[in-house]
């Protein structure tokens, strides 16, 4: 008997230690899983270019760190604005979007239009912030801050470097048309920013949507960090 005893009693400090191992497992996931969705959340998330809308700085299929904690950005920054067509999500939709980001490494998002993060929010350039007058020819956007009695194009008055892609256009092209080249003066209101594709010519942007505010600014781009040969700092 004392044997049937000493074996009974292994099998239950066994079965103890084997519940105890699997509890701290799931605790562990559990906690890994709430760190990284508030870091997702809340500090820094990555997000994939799918469109060549802000060629060629930024290529088709890159992929780019964005930090929500800054959603006031400055004139030049790129920045990640949410999809007019996008949906606004119930508390459970959101809890069930979450968890299945993170198993697929924010890939799938279930309920939102499209299934992939640049088909709900778009990467673009902030070209005017609140305050400014602007107006834009031949895709050029010009610019009259507040503070300032004279029109500067939008390369003498920002400050960051980068390129715009504009296509040879038909002289008899009428650019008042698709994504429109060119627009009369428009004063942009407090909390109002406009923001402009690299690629002006194939892109949506405030030129369609109109002025966007801070609600609709998911975060600010900090670094380009895959193609590896194309690694950048923002």
């Amino acid at each position: 008997m004392a044997k049937q005893k000493d074996i009974y009693e292994y099998a239950s400090d066994w079965k103890r230690e084997h519940d105890s191992k699997i509890f701290k497992i799931v605790i562990t996931a559990i906690i890994v899983f709430l760190v990284i969705t508030a870091v997702n959340n809340f500090v820094l998330y990555p997000v994939m270019q799918k469109s060549a809308s802000m060629s060629p700085n930024i290529e088709q299929g890159s992929s780019i760190f964005i930090t929500p904690l800054i959603r006031t950005p400055k004139r030049g920054d790129t920045i990640l604005v949410q999809n007019v067509k996008s949906k606004t999500l119930l508390r459970k939709e959101k809890i069930i979007t979450q968890l299945m980001s993170f198993i697929t490494a924010r890939r799938f998002y279930p309920y939102h239009n499209g299934t992939k993060m640049a088909e709900t929010a778009d990467l673009r350039r902030v070209i005017g912030i609140p305050g400014d007058t602007i107006y834009m020819r031949d895709y050029v956007l010009y610019i009259k801050p507040a503070d300032q009695t004279h029109f500067l194009t939008e390369f003498e008055l920002i400050q960051n470097k980068y390129d715009v892609h504009i296509f040879s256009i038909p002289v008899m092209w009428d650019t008042s048309l698709g994504a429109i080249g060119s627009f009369d003066e428009i004063k942009l209101a407090k909390g109002e920013y406009f923001v402009l594709a690299d690629n002006r010519v194939e892109a949506t942007d405030s030129r369609l949507w109109g002025a966007i505010t801070n609600e609709q600014i998911k975060g600010r781009a900090l670094l380009c960090y895959f193609p590896f040969n194309k690694i950048k700092l923002y």
